[in-house]
């Protein structure tokens, strides 16, 4: 499912350069997309890793150490990611020159690079509260949630920005960050009623 949300949003994602940007930004966004899912990689193992750890505690009723896992995974996450995103915006010119485009791409895609890197720090807050949604018997809201994040919120975004903001090029990029920290205060919201509907339920 994540992966044909992934491949459905490409498109579009492509569709809104080809008419807003040029044939080059196309380019730069699949070059962006491969260093973003590589940085993300560590998260992704992270929360895989945790998964069974939390659902274990919350068949146990262990709450206290449910609760520091998830406040150990959120900080190690957020850690790695405000160390990744300095990485990115000091060496990211270098991480670019891998894939051996010409200069004007390269030019253009280091820019684009660090608009996407963003809300990296957070993507990781992101990732813990879908998991624990999932090992909480609220599945249903965390695929919500999911195709909130790929879908619903970001590719309005990525046709709206470039008509209101005609004159930036990178528009179309500038709606990854923001639908980013659209999708974290929703998932906060989601988890703090859901955490405090589950307490009343139990009384």
């Amino acid at each position: 499912m994540i992966q044909a949300l992934a491949g459905c949003t490409g498109f579009f994602v492509n569709n809104s350069l080809m008419l807003h940007a040029t044939v080059n930004h196309v380019a730069i966004w699949n070059i962006v997309q491969k260093i973003y899912k590589l940085f993300l990689m560590p998260i992704v193992g992270i929360i895989q890793g945790i998964q069974p750890i939390i659902a274990y505690y919350s068949g146990h009723k262990q709450e206290t150490k449910k609760q520091e896992t998830i406040r150990l995974t959120i900080f190690y996450t957020v850690l790695y990611g405000c160390i990744g995103t300095v990485f990115v915006f000091l060496f990211g010119n270098k991480i670019l020159s891998i894939f051996g485009s010409s200069d004007t791409i390269l030019a253009q895609s280091s820019a684009v690079l660090k608009i996407i890197f963003l809300t990296f720090p957070v993507v990781g807050i992101f990732y813990t509260i879908l998991t624990l949604l999932e090992v909480t018997e609220h599945e249903i809201k965390a695929v919500m949630l999911t195709l909130l994040r790929q879908v619903i919120l970001l590719l309005p975004l990525v046709y709206l920005l470039p008509n209101l903001f005609p004159q930036l090029t990178n528009a179309v990029f500038w709606a990854v960050p923001i639908s980013d920290l659209l999708i974290l205060f929703l998932a906060i919201v989601i988890k703090v009623t859901t955490l405090r509907n589950s307490k009343s339920s139990q009384k």
